[in-house]
């Protein structure tokens, strides 16, 4: 079953009537905060939606000071404590701040879930560790090409937030094309572990499964 939030998004994108400056303006909107599951990817993509739509008679600057103050405000607390401590002057410049915690933060749990497993079955400690390695080089390299805001801002065709991933909703970061670890094993686009592929995922399976 749809989350409220998602149920109350989904009527605000097939009625426009509702007043797009009271939707941003307004701290209970649901819109206007990061969805549980949600990355910061998709959440800068629909915050730059409606702010474009809300704000769009002001000047660039000043409509690029209200959409990155809706942005921050609107992040989950981890993140949002991050980015405002990087005190960013710009969207572009608070969006890269939080994809890197939020890529920091990724790394942090698949470290934990690694720890937590060699504890259990010490016989694969070689394999975890190997598994870890790769995950935190592809993780490397994801971070080292966030996407940048070209012309046209993150709306652009040429620039879209979803142009990297497959289905655009997942949590993976990495294209279409599975990414191999140095043995050859495939690693997972969404939760970035090593021997699946993403179709094949059982967390992203289960992800899907609950918001049903």
């Amino acid at each position: 079953m749809k989350s409220t939030q998602d149920f109350l998004f989904g009527q605000y994108n097939a009625n426009s009537t509702f007043s797009c400056s009271y939707i941003l303006l307004s701290p209970a909107a649901p819109w206007a905060r990061q969805r549980e599951g949600q990355n910061v990817e998709d959440f800068a993509s629909e915050i730059n939606k409606l702010a474009t739509r809300a704000y769009s008679d002001m000047k660039r600057d000043q409509k690029d000071v209200l959409i990155k103050e809706h942005f921050i405000q609107g992040l989950k607390q981890d993140i949002k404590r991050f980015v405002m401590l990087s005190n960013p002057t710009t969207f572009e410049e608070a969006f890269r701040s939080a994809k890197r915690e939020e890529c920091n933060n990724t790394l942090t749990n698949r470290d934990k879930q690694t720890v937590a497993a060699c504890a259990i079955s010490n016989n694969n400690l070689e394999d975890n560790i190997k598994d870890l390695s790769e995950q935190m080089k592809v993780l490397a390299m994801q971070m080292n090409n966030i996407p940048t805001r070209g012309r046209g801002g993150f709306g652009n065709r040429g620039n879209r937030f979803q142009q990297s991933r497959g289905q655009g909703r997942g949590r993976g970061y990495g294209s279409n094309r599975n990414l191999r670890a140095s043995d050859g094993r495939p690693i997972c686009n969404y939760c970035m572990k090593v021997g699946h592929v993403e179709r094949s995922c059982d967390e992203k399976n289960s992800t899907y499964a609950s918001g049903n």
